[in-house]
């Protein structure tokens, strides 16, 4: 079977157990709270190892084959590319359908801290190294920057090398296969993911007041998946092929984003997805997949977008000015490169951000998007896979490293 029908097959029964079964009051969401929270920390399990030791191999093979600036840069493009243009179609689009102003909503909370540019690098370079290993699980950019840094470093002396040259390689082909494991039965565990968010958005209070915002964030989301990702895969692929079944070959991993909103969840489905459906080898993958993951929130850019012209709408009945409109697009797409280190919550880091940094009384107005938050960022984590997917597959044929895999082969 299929991986992207387990995970289907896992949804629809967490969707109908989450409506169906009792609500507050007997337990049932704390359980698959805690039943969620494993399940995301499965998929998290070996991402870390597989990051590092995938990225240094890699990086050393792109190396030899002269590849690994050219790969970089293009990987770059396509993260700037990707974020500007998702932060413009979201902005324009709420400004086009116009969804009705949300009423108040009395709310608490503390918006999340975005790490500043010192704050990064001294993670990235601890007075101990191996204080990167130590981390707590929540940034990966300590681990993979080590990786890339190994991995440069691997030919200086071929014969000297050889040995961990081949022992980083068994370790990242053993902690693939370890992945492969994971995705294949994590089909289960999306039954806790999906059954737990429908427990919550049952248990929300006014959650008809959003309908209109949701519904430009559907529109978005369909126009992005069936139109604007198919004409980019056209149009920039070395192999003008039907792009709808390359976007198939992404399909489980876009499912996986979509019920746990977890970009670092998501990256192991990717690592799965694109090898093993859509000929992405390891040493393109392995650099592109973590950088989308802490760079490339391109979806995140949009939602954000989307939902701070809706806040202010919200909080003043006066239209947005051009020069409004253009400060939106353009915090949307630079907090879209700084939210990272939260990858289950980039857009409630960039809202809270975005707000604050507007002030004039909208310091918490991001508050009131408190009851559809869970869907707001499962929305962001969704697109930026789309958009990892996409750039990798895009840079690998560029290069002339990926191959050809049947749709009838794909798992």
């Amino acid at each position: 079977m299929k991986i992207w029908i387990k995970l289907l097959i896992g949804t629809i029964l967490g969707i109908v157990l989450g409506i169906y079964l009792p609500g507050d009051g007997n337990g049932t969401r704390e359980i698959l709270a805690i039943l969620s929270e494993i399940t995301i920390n499965l998929g998290r399990y070996v991402l870390y190892p597989l990051v590092f030791f995938s990225l240094a191999i890699g990086t050393y093979k792109l190396k030899q084959g002269k590849k690994t600036i050219r790969v970089f840069l293009r990987t770059l493009v396509y993260l700037v590319f990707f974020s500007a243009l998702f932060a413009v179609m979201g902005t324009l689009s709420v400004l086009v359908l116009s969804p009705s102003r949300i009423p108040i909503i009395i709310e608490v909370g503390n918006p999340l801290r975005i790490p500043g540019i010192v704050e990064t690098v001294s993670l990235m370079f601890p007075r101990n190294l191996f204080q990167v290993f130590t981390d707590s699980g929540s940034f990966l950019l300590p681990v993979a920057f080590l990786g890339f840094l190994l991995g440069l470093n691997l030919s200086f002396d071929n014969m000297e090398t050889r040995p961990l040259r081949e022992l980083l390689d068994a370790l990242s082909r053993v902690f693939f296969h370890i992945n492969d494991l994971m995705v294949e039965v994590m089909g289960i565990g999306l039954i806790a993911l999906a059954g737990y968010l429908m427990v919550t958005l049952r248990n929300t209070p006014s959650l008809e007041l959003f309908t209109q915002l949701l519904i430009v964030l559907a529109v978005d989301a369909a126009l992005i998946t069936f139109g604007v990702i198919p004409a980019i895969l056209y149009l920039f692929s070395a192999k003008r092929k039907n792009p709808y079944r390359k976007l198939y070959g992404l399909t489980g991993a876009a499912l996986a984003s979509l019920v746990s909103g977890d970009s670092y969840f998501t990256l192991p489905f990717l690592a799965k997805c694109g090898h093993a459906n859509l000929g992405v080898p390891r040493r393109v993958g392995s650099l592109t997949y973590p950088l989308f993951a802490l760079f490339g929130k391109a979806g995140t850019a949009l939602v954000t977008g989307v939902a701070f012209v809706v806040i202010l709408k919200s909080y003043s009945s006066l239209g947005i000015t051009l020069g409004g409109v253009l400060w939106v697009m353009a915090h949307a797409f630079l907090l879209s490169f700084l939210t990272g280190s939260y990858p289950a919550l980039g857009f409630l880091a960039a809202i809270s951000f975005t707000c604050g940094l507007y002030g004039q009384g909208l310091e918490e107005g991001f508050l009131i998007l408190t009851p559809v938050l869970p869907l707001l960022s499962r929305t962001g984590v969704y697109l930026d896979t789309l958009a990892a997917g996409t750039a990798s597959l895009l840079v690998a044929e560029q290069e002339e490293l990926s191959r050809e895999v049947e749709m009838e082969n794909y798992v």
